[in-house]
């Protein structure tokens, strides 16, 4: 019901208030800020949060809010989208800062990048000095002269009594961060806070769990992957989610499960999340089984969930296409390696490289002003995980006839893992190690680390690889036919550390093999001119244990063997000496010539 003295209190406290002059003036200004903006956009609701959170003259920002949306509505909105488009669009140096600016956490939920907003936001902070100094001085002369007179009016007098006109400011005498505190409206705050305590709790515990279906169909509808989801909790006020059961399908067969994680627990990073960004700063994956197998189309099954849905730019996914048909794993990877280190593919990634590096300006016109974003490459992924850990995994490696290994305990580490329905996936680090398992038998252990960077525009990536105590008749189609000889069996010790500078190639190698059996294989000769292949099988197989200290150099498309050349020919020359009669030909010719330089 309405109360007719509801007036009189409002000037009552305007009078008597203990709010300063200087804080009626700010909310004067606080009045001309939402009075130049519209008051449904998320720039008015941020207004209203400083409200909630700090002692304001909320009265005086009442009082003269309908006089600055009167003015904004007779003609200044028009002036404020003309001021936004000029800054936002026309200023094209500013361009750089403004893709910084209007994506900093907080502000890029205010929409500053519309331009009649910020058009309003720059006009009242043009005007601000002169509001401010206005209304400080109008309402320091409506006071000395209208307080002294209506202290006597028994209407105010009874306001006065019933606690409408507060004492003298809490603030009053203090200095400092006690100052600010005090400014803090605690008696709003405390509710606000149990309230967001109570819905954290409810929200991850009894409603997020029927999300569960929701989260899957969204994921679903913006990646290949098909996805289910047992369980889902999300805790949105910690900006973090734990996920059970989640099983992830072939795209192209549904039936066929690829990757299985018991439990995961993903935290999104807050300043991302504060710049309207999905960027996930930790993720954890516990108890994974996947199956990495290659496919008759030349490609591998786990390949297909990170192929972009439109294969209009080259992805994570293309990049493995066609290594598959009739080459081992082996010769994959390093087609792997020659194809994102090659010289063209080098002279891409800089160039593209250079174009992310650019600011893009997009301006789509709305129903009052035009929203104007800009953007770096970065910007367009649909999320990023700054660091994905996997935790006691199973990965299962198959080839096309059927043979497998499983690679056990073990733990993957990708760091700066980016992902995009239209692009594909991009990431910067790779570690992975685990035990190799064959048959329930313990078969070695393998260490695997990727890491590109960039270093004065020059790409720099190195690749770290570790075998331990390995089994080779167990993880022979691995490697079968990437190798000029038939290695039937042995136990082999590699470690191998690889830098390739754009497409410059320098590899430092260490084995040692053991238990070995080398057989020729038809039409391949290693070193024709030195010796027959199965004259040099012999000579290794006559070696107890095989030990090589090797380079290799030159550039990814064309390496250079010469120094695994002249270490496996030191190493065999003993029993090739023993042999020499027997060689014929150039064989005989060319060894003699090796013996006689030492």
């Amino acid at each position: 019901m309405f109360n007719p003295f509801s007036f009189y209190k409002i000037f009552a406290n305007i009078l008597r208030s203990n709010v300063s002059a200087r804080e009626t003036a700010i909310g004067v200004c606080v009045a001309m800020f939402l009075g130049f903006t519209p008051l449904n956009g998320p720039f008015a609701l941020f207004l209203f949060i400083i409200f909630v959170i700090f002692r304001l003259s909320s009265i005086s920002t009442l009082f003269t809010l309908p006089l600055f949306k009167l003015l904004y509505v007779a003609g200044l909105a028009h002036v404020a989208d003309r001021i936004g488009s000029f800054l936002l669009i026309d200023a094209v140096s500013l361009k750089e800062f403004w893709r910084v600016f209007i994506n900093l956490p907080i502000v890029a939920y205010l929409d500053i990048n519309n331009t009649i907003v910020f058009g309003g936001i720059a006009l009242s902070i043009a005007l601000s000095p002169l509001v401010y100094f206005v209304s400080k001085k109008v309402n320091i002369a409506f006071r000395s002269r209208y307080q002294e007179k209506t202290k006597n009016i028994k209407l105010f007098q009874k306001l006065a009594a019933a606690n409408l006109a507060p004492q003298a400011p809490a603030s009053a005498g203090l200095s400092g961060f006690k100052k600010f505190t005090s400014r803090l409206n605690t008696r709003r705050f405390v509710p606000w806070f149990i309230g967001l305590v109570v819905f954290q709790l409810s929200f991850g515990l009894f409603i997020s769990p029927f999300f569960s279906n929701f989260i899957v169909g969204k994921v679903n509808e913006y990646s290949r992957a098909k996805i289910d989801i047992g369980r889902a909790n999300i805790w949105p006020l910690t900006l973090s989610f734990s996920l059970r059961d989640v099983k992830i399908f072939n795209p192209d067969n549904v039936g066929e499960r690829l990757i299985y994680i018991k439990g995961a627990s993903v935290r999104v990073s807050p300043l991302g999340f504060l710049a309207k960004r999905l960027v996930v700063s930790k993720v954890n994956l516990n108890e994974v089984q996947a199956t990495l197998e290659g496919t008759s189309d030349g490609s591998f099954n786990i390949q297909k969930l990170t192929q972009a849905k439109q294969e209009q730019k080259p992805g994570l996914g293309q990049i493995f296409q066609g290594l598959l048909k009739k080459k081992d794993l082996f010769s994959r990877a390093y087609e792997l390696l020659k194809k994102g280190s090659s010289k063209k593919a080098v002279e891409e990634a800089k160039l593209k490289r250079s174009e992310d590096q650019k600011t893009v300006q997009e301006v789509s016109d709305l129903a009052r002003g035009k929203m104007v974003y800009f953007k770096k490459a970065r910007d367009r992924y649909l999320f990023e995980i700054k660091s994905l850990d996997v935790n006691n995994a199973s990965l299962y490696v198959k080839s096309e006839d059927g043979q497998a290994i499983e690679v056990e305990d073990t733990h993957i580490k990708i760091r700066n893992l980016a992902l995009d329905p239209q692009s594909g996936a991009h990431f910067d680090a790779l570690h992975l190690a685990g035990g190799l398992n064959k048959e329930g038998k313990r078969v070695g252990s393998l260490e695997f680390v990727f890491d590109k960077t960039f270093v004065k525009d020059v790409q720099k990536t190195e690749f770290n690889v570790n075998l331990k105590d390995v089994q080779l008749e167990a993880v022979r189609f691995i490697y079968a036919d990437s190798l000029p000889v038939d290695l039937q069996q042995g136990v082999l010790n590699l470690h191998s550390l690889s830098t390739v500078m754009d497409e410059a190639l320098d590899s430092r190698s260490s084995l040692s093999l053991k238990n070995h059996k080398f057989a020729a294989k038809g039409g391949a000769n290693l070193m024709p001119e030195i010796a027959p292949m199965s004259l040099i099988c012999g000579a290794l197989n006559d070696i107890p244990t095989v030990v090589l200290k090797f380079d290799i150099t030159g550039t990814v498309d064309k390496p250079e063997f010469s120094s695994f050349v002249k270490s496996l020919m030191d190493l065999v020359k003993p029993a090739l000496k023993g042999a020499q009669e027997k060689v014929a030909g150039q064989g005989l010719g060319a060894i003699g010539t090796l013996f006689k330089q030492k």
